[in-house]
C-alpha cells in the first residue's frame, strides 16, 4: 500500500519585526543591538520539511501534504488515493461486490482513517548536493491490530523558491 511519507527539515523563517514609528534612543538601541538568527542548515531544513510533511499525512490533510512536495507531484499529494488499497483487498465490502469505485473510496478512506497511524521516527543520512538532497526516512506504520511495520524509505528532495520540497515519486514511498 502506497503512501505519502514525509517528514523533516525546512526553513527557519526569520520574522523581521519593525518599529511603530517611533525614533526612541532606546529603541534605536534595542533594534541596532538584536543580533540575526542564524539561518538553519540544510540538513536541519529536510529534518523540519519531512517532519511537518509526516504529520501533515498523519492528520490526512492532503493539502497540507502537496506543500511540503515538489511541483512535480504536488498534485498527486493533494489526493488520498495513494493511502486507500485497492478493492480486491476486501472481498466482503458491499462496495467492492457491486464494483462500485466512487461508493468504494471515501468508505475506505474512513477505514483507513481510523484503523492506520503513521510515525516519522528518524531521518538520517542526509546528503545535499546544490539544490538536491538525499535522505533516509525511518517509518513506523500500524494497520488496525497488525504488529507495527518500522522501514526505512529513500527520499529525494529538491530546493524550489528557497525551501526544500519533497520530490520522492509516489510509487517510490
Amino acid at each position: 500500500m502506497n503512501i505519502r511519507i514525509a517528514g523533516v527539515a525546512i526553513v527557519g523563517v526569520v520574522l523581521l519585526v519593525a518599529g511603530c514609528g517611533t525614533d526612541s534612543a532606546a529603541t534605536k538601541a534595542q533594534t541596532s543591538t538584536a543580533a540575526p538568527k542564524p539561518a538553519a542548515s540544510d540538513e536541519d531544513q529536510i529534518r523540519d520539511v519531512l517532519t511537518k510533511e509526516a504529520a501533515a499525512f498523519s492528520a490526512w490533510d492532503f493539502n497540507k501534504v502537496a506543500e511540503f512536495t515538489c511541483a512535480q507531484f504536488r498534485e498527486q499529494a493533494k489526493s488520498a488515493d495513494s493511502a486507500i488499497p485497492p478493492m480486491s483487498t476486501f472481498p466482503a465490502a458491499d462496495a467492492v461486490i457491486r464494483q462500485d469505485e466512487s461508493a468504494y473510496e471515501p468508505a475506505m478512506l474512513e477505514v483507513v482513517k481510523h484503523s492506520r497511524s503513521v510515525q516519522l521516527v528518524l531521518v538520517d543520512k542526509i546528503a545535499v548536493k546544490g539544490d538536491t538532497a538525499t535522505a533516509d526516512a525511518m517509518v513506523t506504520q500500524r494497520m488496525g491490530a497488525q504488529p507495527p511495520d518500522a522501514r526505512t524509505t529513500p527520499a529525494t528532495l529538491i530546493r524550489e523558491d528557497g525551501e526544500w520540497r519533497d520530490c520522492t515519486p509516489p510509487d517510490q514511498h
